[in-house]
């Protein structure tokens, strides 16, 4: 199961939502299992198609507040080589973010920490992105963790 980690993210969802119930699973789990065992099998032929010029880039995103519990955001980023997928990964903010635009900030210098130095970082929040090309003249940027100043 932890080979999708960093061969097969398409199934990254699936087993991980099915290793939640490895010490109590019942017949459903089992033909979910199934189910991504017949997936896998079908597409066992696929490959990577790699360029010439070789183009490497990132992509993050949050949500912002979005768990009812806690309020905390979630971090996901993507890293890829020529639309392949490098790295990636989704997780819960170890902070509560007081904005859209330091939740955005935080995934962004998440996705910085994993694939340093990848030349494209994409990000959707312009007031993110302003903090990135101006850090130090923004008084709103203070708050976030020097942690964080990754990007």
């Amino acid at each position: 199961m932890l080979a999708h980690y960093n061969t097969r993210p398409d199934v990254a969802h699936a087993t991980r939502h099915l290793g939640k119930y490895l010490s109590s699973y019942d017949h459903t789990h089992y033909a979910q299992a199934k189910r991504v065992l017949r997936y896998l099998n079908s597409t066992c032929d696929y490959g990577l198609v790699m360029n010439k010029d070789v183009r490497i880039c990132s992509y993050s995103d949050a949500n912002y507040a979005n768990d009812p519990v806690d309020r905390r955001s979630i971090s996901g980023y993507v890293t890829t080589i020529d639309g392949n997928v490098l790295s990636y990964a989704s997780r819960k903010q170890e902070i509560n973010a007081l904005s859209t635009c330091e939740a955005e900030y935080v995934a962004m210098s998440e996705a910085t920490k994993d694939c340093y130095p990848v030349p494209l970082l994409y990000g959707d929040n312009q007031g993110a992105i302003s903090l990135t090309l101006k850090r130090g003249k923004h008084l709103k940027g203070k708050p976030i963790d020097n942690k964080h100043h990754m990007v």
